[in-house]
């Protein structure tokens, strides 16, 4: 599978989740995690290469993209790093989920998923799609720029957003931390979020 940094599965078994590139990026600690009602942060994101990815998202030109333009309702962006080992195994459960959303007419229009690989390179996140047939767009995040934004949490992390109609406010209407097995839950909670309106703005503190 993947083999750098043997380390990795030793520390994950004693509890600590590490980036694959320094250590969970020693630099974004003490930093606030985002949280419900907050707005995503406008960090700006490569744009895919991939005309089926482009069209996915809803975006078209542009060398960069940020989560506010995608075309959907409700947005499940999951943080993950290649060579952290609950991320491989959250890898076929999100497939699934994916499924699950294509399958219904009214959320595949309604939701998105795009995953965020902190850290890594583009070899390392194709090789990581094509091992696991991962169905969605996976967008690279190297410098490790839009996870300062959010406040560094450790992988895997998933930011569920709900994004206004006009796409003036994409705001975070949940978070989880770790390995998330509940699809079936997941799913429900997406289709809820995106039949139940946009969140209100939440004044800042």
């Amino acid at each position: 599978m993947f083999k750098r940094n043997m380390l990795i599965p030793v520390l994950l078994s004693l509890g600590v989740l590490l980036f694959s590139g320094v250590g969970n990026d020693l630099r974004a600690q003490g930093s606030k995690l985002i949280k419900k009602g907050e707005a995503f942060p406008d960090v700006a994101l490569k744009t895919p290469s991939q005309a089926k990815d482009k069209a996915y998202l809803g975006i078209s030109g542009g060398a960069t993209f940020t989560i506010k333009d995608l075309k959907a309702e409700v947005i499940l962006v999951e943080i993950f790093d290649v060579y952290c080992l609950p991320c491989q195994k959250q890898a076929p459960l999100y497939k699934q989920l994916f499924g699950m959303i294509q399958s219904n007419p009214a959320a595949r229009e309604q939701i998105k998923m795009i995953g965020i690989a902190v850290g890594n390179d583009e070899a390392e996140i194709k090789k990581f799609q094509d091992h696991f047939q991962i169905p969605y767009p996976i967008i690279g995040d190297q410098k490790f720029v839009l996870h300062e934004a959010i406040g560094g949490p450790p992988a895997p992390f998933a930011i569920i957003v709900r994004k206004d109609p006009g796409g003036k406010s994409a705001l975070v209407a949940d978070t989880h931390l770790g390995l998330n097995t509940d699809m079936q839950g997941l799913f429900k909670k997406l289709q809820s979020l995106a039949s139940s309106g946009p969140l209100p703005v939440q004044p800042k503190k």
